[in-house]
């Protein structure tokens, strides 16, 4: 199953269904969301789009600045793929991509956001 990819959709069996559920706490990287809606009647899943959220790096961190993305908006991104250098606390970290797919970014270079703060997609 992808994750990612906003309303893809595929065939799957009954037997499949019966195990269509929200990935369980603690599976999926601490900064990012995902939703996975299952249509028994019709026989497919449709997955959203997977949140990029500004990450917490530090025990006390509660906002960072994006430094630089290092990849376009409208990109095609793989999960593991760095995507932005953050700012905080006196260090520059970068952050990976959660997912592969197409990224949408909301976030602008220079910024200050807090922990937690969406700064984009990956469809």
């Amino acid at each position: 199953m992808k994750r990612g990819g906003i309303a893809s959709t595929r065939n799957i069996a009954d037997a499949d269904m019966r195990r269509c559920r929200l990935p369980a706490p603690g599976s999926a990287l601490p900064n990012v969301k995902t939703a996975r809606i299952c249509e028994a009647s019709e026989g497919i899943i449709n997955t959203m789009a997977v949140e990029i959220l500004l990450p917490k790096i530090g025990f006390s961190m509660q906002e960072g600045q994006i430094a630089e993305w290092m990849v376009a908006d409208g990109a095609q991104v793989t999960e593991g793929q760095p995507l932005f250098s953050l700012e905080a606390d006196k260090s520059t970290n970068e952050v990976e991509a959660p997912a592969s797919g197409t990224l949408k970014i909301v976030g602008k270079t220079g910024e200050t956001y807090e922990v937690g703060t969406v700064l984009g997609w990956i469809e």
